[in-house]
């Protein structure tokens, strides 16, 4: 039991859960649950002292105690007196003991009497029962035992895996029939031979250090698993596992080994196989980031050799009266395309493909009337050159260095654009998409492609789809003009 100063402090001990229950005054008790909403309280109906109540008034004022009276009076006899009485000071009034009452606390008395006269006699009758049934549970025990052991031996000598026992001298003194499977020796003749007949030295030697480890560790020792080569009868050796343990009897001394061993012969077969694929799929991987290099390599390379080759073709035309620099020339043109082969082959190596271009190309080339192509490249020398060739041979060219430089060329025309001739991969927007972003405003665009990347690396941008125009870098400015006049003036 605790004091406290106040009533409040009683109620909020309770409250806040630091004791089960407390005693204040009804009236303390209603006025602070309200106060504070402590709603999950509730107080008894039945009061636990109660108390007589009055009022007074200084000493000397008769006339106010009259009236007072005079007005208690008037309450009394209207009845409201007794509803506040009841209401806030019922609860310390004893309650009257009527009969019921009374029956109840000889109730109180005499039930428990009779509920202990009856238990006596149930518990009497009870224990004989539990009697009966503890033997028959005994019986049942002793018959379960029986069943189990069958089990356990049943189950030891049709299992796979070769279970043994053996004692801390290391002689095997148990081995089921699983044993002549895996070892060659039949159970009787394994039954008392010593762990270092089935072991060559290197392994028997890993064997008993893990032994002793294990005794070591006393019995909180879990159990072992471990990989090891047993061998057969015939002296050839078997890969294994083995599941072992070491038991103690209660003063903690190591008394018996025991555990499985199973033959892992098919595992490490799989673990070969497995490991040989794995340096297949190494090798495969390998191949492929070479294979990523190359065509990174070539995208580069043929870029440099179609600018090369644009210029060079562009420089001809002045030279035309002078044999030797036109000689020149085409060696360089020659060179050009032998490294354009050595690309090719590079990328053969690394198992990858070139595109071939996907237009019917005439075999002549026709000046350009007023069409206009709006050329769009990242890189310097094949825009130049190829804007260069094109407006000689008659072209409107807007060249564009970038997506986001044809899109604005393409919103301040004003006549319509006959062509787009773009490369596929370009930072922030490839080639396909640039295109469908124009048709939204020139729906009758065609559209050329150019790459100097493999066929595997642009295909998924949509540009080797059937009755798409694809043409592969490097390109010498002839083919490219045969080309667009291919798709300018396609065949009926």
């Amino acid at each position: 039991m605790t004091t406290v100063p106040t009533q409040e402090d009683v109620l909020r001990e309770v409250a806040e859960g630091r004791h089960l229950c407390g005693l204040a005054t009804r009236q303390s008790t209603l006025y602070f649950m309200h106060k504070y909403a402590w709603s999950h309280l509730a107080y008894s109906e039945q009061a636990f002292y109660s108390a007589d109540y009055g009022y007074a008034v200084a000493k000397g004022r008769q006339a106010l105690l009259s009236k007072i009276s005079e007005g208690l009076s008037a309450i009394k006899a209207s009845g409201e007196y007794q509803k506040i009485y009841d209401r806030w000071f019922g609860a310390y009034e004893p309650e009257p003991i009527g009969w019921p009452k009374a029956l109840k606390y000889v109730a109180y008395v005499a039930a428990p009497l009779l509920l202990l006269a009856l238990l006596a006699l149930v518990w009497s009758w009870n224990l004989r029962r539990q009697v009966a049934a503890r033997t028959a549970d005994l019986r049942q025990v002793v018959d379960a035992l029986a069943e189990s052991e069958k089990k356990h031996r049943l189950l030891a000598e049709q299992t796979l895996d070769m279970i043994w026992a053996m004692d801390t001298d290391l002689i095997f003194t148990y081995a089921n029939p699983a044993t002549e499977r895996l070892t060659g020796y039949a159970p009787d003749a394994f039954v008392g031979t010593h762990l270092s007949k089935h072991f060559d030295e290197a392994h028997l030697n890993d064997l008993m250090k893990i032994i002793a480890q294990e005794i070591t560790k006393g019995p909180e020792n879990s159990d072992v698993i471990l990989e090891s080569r047993i061998l057969r009868r015939d002296g050839s050796s078997v890969p294994i596992e083995v599941h072992g343990r070491v038991i103690f009897d209660e003063a903690g001394r190591p008394v018996l080994l025991q555990g499985t061993t199973r033959d892992i012969s098919e595992r490490r077969e799989e673990e070969a196989k497995h490991e040989s694929l794995q340096v297949q799929l190494l090798q495969m991987q390998k191949l492929d980031s070479v294979g990523r290099l190359a065509g990174v390599v070539a995208h580069d390379f043929n870029n440099l050799l179609m600018g090369i080759m644009g210029y060079t073709e562009l420089s001809r035309d002045f030279v035309k009266d002078n044999r030797p620099a036109l000689e020149l020339l085409d060696a360089v043109l020659k060179e050009v395309k032998r490294s354009a082969n050595l690309t090719r082959q590079l990328l053969a190596f690394a198992r990858k493909q070139t595109v071939a271009p996907q237009v019917p190309v005439p075999d002549t080339i026709r000046i350009g009337g007023s069409e206009t192509i709006l050329l769009v490249e990242d890189e310097h020398a094949i825009r130049e050159s190829m804007r260069l060739f094109l407006e000689q041979i008659g072209y409107t060219v807007l060249p564009a260095e970038s997506p986001e430089a044809a899109l604005r060329l393409a919103a301040e025309q004003t006549k319509p654009i006959d062509l787009l001739v773009t490369d596929v991969v370009m930072p922030g927007m490839n080639g396909r998409e640039l295109s469908d972003r124009l048709r939204t405003e020139h729906a009758a665009l065609r559209c050329l492609y150019l790459s100097g990347y493999t066929a595997n690396v642009i295909a998924h941008r949509g540009v080797l789809e059937e009755n798409v125009h694809f043409l592969s870098k490097p390109c010498s400015l002839n083919e490219l003009a045969r080309t667009i006049r291919g798709i300018l003036d396609p065949p009926d």
